[in-house]
């Protein structure tokens, strides 16, 4: 696995698809082989093709099956996804991650890159539900808040973080962005 993945960094496109191909005869199973294939069909056709990136999803898809938790496959599934206009898909394949991992702030800042960038108003909602959904959530998660474009939501959100995270760096951090926001 590691192999493939030198050899896909170095561009070294029919060698990475051997050692893939010989890694998915071996164990058809194994997440990361299927994620590694998704890669190499997005490197190999260049620009990429309609088919090129279908194959890719479904090599990305069949990553995640295997492993349900595979974040890097969700995000670059769903990038695919977000670059060709499927907007609801994008989200799809990132929401279907949050309940396995609710603590994953990399995936709750993807959400937010996805959402401020196409439905403000969702983004807020989605926050509030993640907060809601999932109490223990770390205060990372709260100082999320500052990226939505709605500062007086941002500013609750955050206060309401740091009620329960007192002590958050974090959370200073965004109360600081938002204040130097409201005075601008």
């Amino acid at each position: 696995m590691t192999l493939a993945l030198v050899q896909l960094v170095g561009r070294n496109n029919t060698d990475a698809r051997t050692t893939i191909d010989a890694g998915l005869k071996i164990n058809p199973a194994k997440s990361e082989f299927h994620y590694l294939l998704g890669r190499y069909l997005l490197r190999a056709t260049s620009p990429a093709t309609e088919a090129s990136v279908r194959l890719a999803l479904a090599s990305l898809e069949r990553a995640l099956q295997y492993n349900p938790r595979f974040l890097e496959a969700a995000v670059i599934d769903a990038d695919l996804r977000e670059r060709f206009g499927d907007l609801d898909g994008a989200y799809n394949v990132l929401a279907r991650l949050v309940p396995k991992m609710p603590d994953e702030v990399a995936l709750h800042n993807r959400v937010l890159d996805l959402l401020v960038a196409n439905d403000r108003d969702q983004a807020t909602a989605y926050l509030r539900s993640v907060i809601n959904t999932y109490p223990d959530v770390p205060d990372t998660v709260y100082a999320l808040a500052g990226r939505l474009f709605d500062t007086g939501v941002a500013v609750k959100i955050t206060a309401d973080g740091e009620i329960r995270y007192a002590s958050s760096a974090a959370l200073a951090s965004t109360r600081g962005q938002l204040s130097e926001r409201q005075t601008k």
